[in-house]
Order: C-alpha cells, then sequence, then structure tokens
C-alpha cells in the first residue's frame, strides 16, 4: 500500500470517528433534554398534588365546629 493510499484511509477513519463522536453528542443531548423535561414534569405534578392536598387540609381545619346549619341543643 502506498503512503498516499495509508494517508487517505488514515484521514477516513479521523473523519468517521469525529462524525461518530459528533452523533453521540447530538443523541446525548436529545437524551438529556427529553430526561430534564420528564423530571419537570414529574415535579410539576408533585407540586401540584402537594398544594391541591395543603389546600384540601386548609379548606377542612377552617370550617367552623358551630358554623351555619348547625344547631346546638342544650
Amino acid at each position: 500500500m502506498e503512503l498516499k493510499e495509508m494517508l487517505k484511509w488514515g484521514v477516513l477513519m479521523v473523519v468517521s470517528g469525529v462524525v461518530t463522536a459528533v452523533a453521540i453528542q447530538l443523541v446525548t443531548k436529545q437524551l438529556e433534554d427529553k430526561a430534564i423535561l420528564a423530571a419537570r414534569a414529574e415535579l410539576e405534578r408533585l407540586m401540584v398534588a402537594a398544594a391541591s392536598q395543603r389546600t384540601q387540609q386548609e379548606v377542612v381545619t377552617q370550617i367552623p365546629s358551630n358554623g351555619p346549619g348547625t344547631h346546638i341543643v342544650l
């Protein structure tokens, strides 16, 4: 094999390695973005559920025991 031919193969190997590395980085970035979006959605769901539960607890504790519509029999 000539030196020129070996250089062509060497350059081809380097270029293919660079293309592979860039492709891996792009796919990894997309997967990271999807994972971040999924984590944010789950966190938002948990925060809404916690806020809803807290609101329900506050409403229950604010209802007076002798409020309108209740009768006290002595």
